[in-house]
C-alpha cells in the first residue's frame, strides 16, 4: 500500500538528522554513486540491486534535503506528486524530470538496532534530447577537376551533444573531421555514396544524411572571372560618363565664344569715309 502524505514537523526533524549522515557515509565511500541519465520531461526509475532484508524499521528515498518516500514493513508513504514507489522492490520512479532534479538520490535503511545504512546512492544527470542535425554544404572545384567539399554539422538543441560523421561510397579522398562537426574531403567527378552526421547524448540520438548527388560544386574559375567582368563594366560606365561630360563642356564653351563674337561685332563703330 502506498500513501501520499506531506511531511510533518517530526519528519523534517528526523530528515535533518538523517541527511548529514547520508552525506558522511557517501563521502566515506560506503555506497559509491551510480550514474544514471534521465531525459528532460520524461521519467526514470531508481532500482535497488536487491530488496532490503525484512529485519528493518524504516526505509527512505531522499534527494538533497528532501525526503521523497518512506517505507515501513507494511506500507509506503510518498511526499511529492512527481514520485511513486514500488512496494515489492522499493524502486523509486521520478516523473516529469527537470534540470532541478539533477543530483544525488539516496536509499537508506534503519535496522532493528536503529543503525542507519546507505544502501544505494545514484547520481541523476538530466539531459535535454538532441534535435535533428542540420548540414551546411560548401563545395568549390579545383583545377584538377575534383570538388573540394566542407560539410558543417550543427544541432540546435540538446545537452552535452556529441557529433560524428559516417560515409559510404567510393571516389572521395582526403577525409578529415575537425572536432566532430566539420568534415573536409575531395570528390572525384564520378563519386557516389553519402555522408551522414550523427548527433547524440546519453538519452537520445538523431541523424541527417547528404547524398553525393546533392553536393553541387561551384566553379572556382567563375569566382575569378566575375570580379574582372564587374571591374570592366564599371570602367566602361565611368569612361562613358567622362566622355559625355567632356562633350557637354566643349559644346557649352563653343556657344559662349560664339555669343561673345556676335556681341563684339555689334558694338564695334562703323568706319567713316571722311
Amino acid at each position: 500500500m502506498v500513501v501520499r502524505i506531506r511531511s510533518t514537523f517530526t519528519d523534517i526533524q528526523c530528515l535533518c538528522l538523517l541527511v548529514p549522515y547520508i552525506h558522511l557515509i557517501s563521502a566515506l565511500g560506503e555506497s559509491p554513486a551510480k550514474l544514471v541519465y534521465g531525459t528532460q520531461g520524461g521519467s526514470i526509475t531508481f532500482h535497488l540491486e536487491k530488496r532490503p532484508e525484512p529485519t528493518f524499521q524504516d526505509f527512505y528515498w531522499t534527494f538533497s534535503s528532501y525526503r521523497l518516500a518512506a517505507c515501513g514493513r507494511d506500507k509506503c508513504i510518498i511526499y511529492t506528486e512527481k514520485t511513486s514507489i514500488c512496494n515489492a522492490t522499493f524502486s523509486l520512479e521520478l516523473k516529469d524530470i527537470a534540470q532541478a532534479d539533477d543530483g544525488y538520490y539516496n536509499a537508506v535503511i534503519i535496522g532493528n538496532d536503529s543503525k542507519m545504512k546507505n544502501i544505494s546512492t545514484q547520481r541523476l544527470i538530466v539531459q535535454a534530447p538532441v534535435s535533428k542535425p542540420v548540414i551546411h554544404i560548401s563545395a568549390v572545384s579545383s583545377p584538377d577537376g575534383r570538388c573540394n567539399v566542407t560539410l558543417n554539422c550543427t544541432a540546435e538543441r540538446g545537452t552535452s551533444v556529441s557529433l560524428q560523421w559516417d560515409w559510404t561510397g567510393i571516389h572521395h579522398t582526403a577525409i578529415n573531421a575537425d572536432n566532430g562537426s566539420v568534415l573536409y574531403f575531395s570528390l572525384d567527378p564520378n563519386a557516389d555514396g553519402s555522408f551522414t552526421c550523427k548527433a547524440h547524448n546519453q538519452v537520445s540520438n538523431s541523424s541527417e544524411n547528404v547524398p553525393v548527388e546533392k553536393i553541387k560544386c561551384f566553379d572556382s574559375s567563375e569566382n575569378t572571372i566575375l570580379p574582372i567582368i564587374i571591374v570592366l563594366i564599371l570602367a566602361s560606365v565611368l569612361l562613358i560618363i567622362a566622355v559625355v561630360k567632356m562633350t557637354f563642356q566643349k559644346r557649352r564653351r563653343g556657344s559662349f565664344n560664339l555669343g561673345q563674337d556676335g556681341h563684339t561685332d555689334r558694338d564695334k563703330p562703323a568706319h567713316s569715309i571722311f
